[in-house]
């Protein structure tokens, strides 16, 4: 008996957890364009392929902001200008504002933050806004 009421409290809880909200990313809502595309050596396995946005061109990269495919949360995609078949990715899909990950050819770190996040202490870490959302530290 004790063990059936815990499958149950244990099921009340799971039940009861919200789903992840969307961070709010208004780059990502507008409509699509031929710039956006990122080169066909890229993989968007993991992410959708219909938010994939370019957010930024810095340092000899650029900067693509997208959906992942299937949780809340948002991706960074960075390639490397001048025809170079260099790319990384990272996403966060837990619902969290902030997305921190190591860069391509920098020695450096991106920070991502959701539209709206106060951005003051990672400035204070050291990092620079490249656009909106974008954030790096060197």
């Amino acid at each position: 008996m004790t063990s059936v009421v815990a499958a149950l409290a244990m099921l009340a809880l799971v039940s009861c957890t919200p789903e992840p909200q969307q961070p709010g990313m208004a780059i990502l809502d507008r409509a699509a364009s031929a710039e956006d595309e990122v080169p066909a050596f890229v993989d968007l396995k993991g992410k959708d392929p219909s938010t994939v946005r370019l957010a930024a061109d810095h340092g000899g990269f650029r900067f693509y902001l997208a959906r992942p495919a299937q949780e809340a949360g948002f991706c960074l995609i960075q390639v490397a200008e001048a025809g170079k078949d260099r790319w990384g990715s990272a996403c966060t899909t837990d619902g969290k504002p902030v997305l921190t990950t190591n860069l391509l050819g920098f020695g450096s770190e991106a920070a991502v933050v959701a539209d709206g996040e106060d951005t003051g202490d990672l400035v204070g870490q050291g990092y620079a806004l490249i656009q909106d959302n974008i954030l790096i530290r060197r």
